[in-house]
């Protein structure tokens, strides 16, 4: 029988969630980057101008950096399961007016929503993965979480291509529409539990939930701290800004590939599509070296917090040099399997840091975990918004060689942050209020509750 606890739950049940979360954060993937085979094609059908339809990647991402803001004080208020139910009733919905859009509004407006609704699944799956798994149980199904990201940006142009490179920019939203009703079907029946404990225990609690000025109050107080209290990380701790700010750069570069990728394996005759193999593998690549370096990392004796980071800077440097050798590889006499083996280089070294990051900030923050994780969510998606907007240009007026050098040289400069964290990190926990009291928090938990609060396992992903 299965207890109260989501962390109690079968292993059956928990990876059902775990594949299904992880489904829903490719889908929300995919979306984005399957749209970017239409953009060509919308701007004749819809005559309108290239920049306004590459404003459609941005919208989407835009939604997803702003959504989980408001949705986050949601679902603890409520519990996660009718958010991700209610989302993706939605989320598939919002591709069939760009299917059937005569305009580029349309287009627009559809996108937004359909990020916002979809923006559940691409930032709220970590706090539902610690919600069900310890922390000694968690980290090969982030791992699953983190490829399902990366893995989905590059395979949506692939698939489109694979299936006919003729389908019309109206065909791919129909697809993404008809893939994404199994996703709703999941989540409504595998979510058939609440996973979020807190909101599992309010239930029955007449004195919290009896009125709705009550219910609205608590919701506003929720929404003030998802509001302030990233910012405030962002602002005042050093761990989270550093490392905000070098996945903010490397997802900001992966959404500029999106463009500029095409671009330069046109040198070649190839189509869009395949000219993204070489990030899937790499991905692909990258979850394997991940999945090594966590079993080698539960071997190690009292390891801390920073014994993570030497994945991350392996990453980093990985990610750096990468961006140099598809820099100057990336030419017509240069066989085409040479930069897409750069590509791949590179999609690994991200995945390296990516999952490093979640691991290490929910390490480093316990009760402030959601917050530590939405401050970077958001300035993440905040570079992905911007960056697609300037990748034609960049890469025309620069040069193919010399736009990717420059990115290689600032990539080189934030790959010193997890060497700096390594060696200045445990003291800047030290100080930090946020890490200590989360610290202290746990030791009082732990010390009234010894027999709910497992033994190495966070608060999950709710804040004090």
């Amino acid at each position: 029988m299965e207890g109260d606890n989501p962390q109690d739950w079968s292993q059956a049940r928990k990876w059902a969630i775990t594949l299904t979360s992880s489904y829903m954060s490719s889908l929300s993937s995919v979306a984005v980057a399957a749209y970017s085979l239409g953009i060509d094609a919308m701007v004749i059908d819809l005559h309108t101008s290239r920049l306004l339809v590459v404003s459609g990647l941005s919208f989407y991402t835009l939604a997803v950096a702003i959504f989980p803001l408001f949705l986050a004080p949601l679902a603890e208020s409520v519990g996660r399961r009718p958010v991700y139910i209610i989302a993706y009733g939605f989320f598939f919905l919002f591709f069939l007016p760009v299917a059937l859009a005569r305009n580029i509004e349309t287009v627009l407006v559809a996108r937004f929503l359909c990020g916002a609704a979809g923006s559940v699944g691409a930032t709220m799956v970590g706090g539902t993965l610690s919600d069900i798994w310890t922390r000694g149980q968690r980290e090969v199904p982030m791992a699953f979480f983190s490829l399902s990201a990366l893995f989905g940006t590059p395979i949506g142009p692939i698939f489109f291509s694979w299936i006919g490179g003729g389908v019309s920019w109206r065909w791919i939203h129909w697809t993404l529409l008809i893939s994404s009703v199994p996703s709703a079907a999941l989540v409504f029946l595998t979510f058939n539990r609440e996973t979020l404990l807190s909101a599992r225990q309010r239930k029955g609690q007449p004195s919290e939930r009896s009125t709705l000025a009550g219910m609205a109050r608590k919701v506003k107080a929720s929404l003030s701290t998802s509001l302030v209290r990233p910012l405030l990380l962002l602002a005042t701790e050093p761990i989270v800004f550093c490392l905000s700010l070098w996945i903010s750069f490397a997802w900001g570069t992966l959404y500029l590939f999106l463009e500029s990728v095409p671009l330069v394996f046109a040198q070649y005759g190839i189509a869009q599509g395949p000219s993204f193999v070489g990030l899937a593998i790499g991905a692909l690549i990258g979850f394997a070296i991940h999945l090594v370096y966590v079993h080698r990392s539960k071997r190690l004796a009292g390891s801390t917090p920073e014994t993570r980071l030497g994945e991350a800077c392996v990453g980093a440097v990985a990610f750096a040099a990468s961006l140099f050798f598809y820099a100057w590889t990336g030419l017509p006499h240069v066989p085409w399997i040479v930069p897409q083996i750069a590509t791949a280089c590179i999609m690994a070294g991200l995945f390296l840091v990516y999952a490093c990051i979640f691991m290490y900030l929910s390490e480093c923050y316990g009760l402030y975990t959601s917050s530590a994780l939405a401050a970077q969510s958001f300035l993440r998606n905040i570079f992905a918004t911007a960056f697609p907007l300037f990748a034609t240009d960049m890469y025309q007026k620069l040069t193919y060689r010399w736009a990717s050098t420059l990115l290689g040289f600032l990539a080189a400069a934030l790959a010193l942050f997890p060497f700096l964290l390594v060696r200045y990190g445990a003291a800047l926990r030290d100080r930090s209020p946020f890490a200590t009291k989360q610290i202290l928090a746990q030791d009082r938990q732990e010390a009234r509750c010894p027999s709910q609060t497992p033994a190495g396992s966070p608060m999950t992903m709710v804040d004090a």
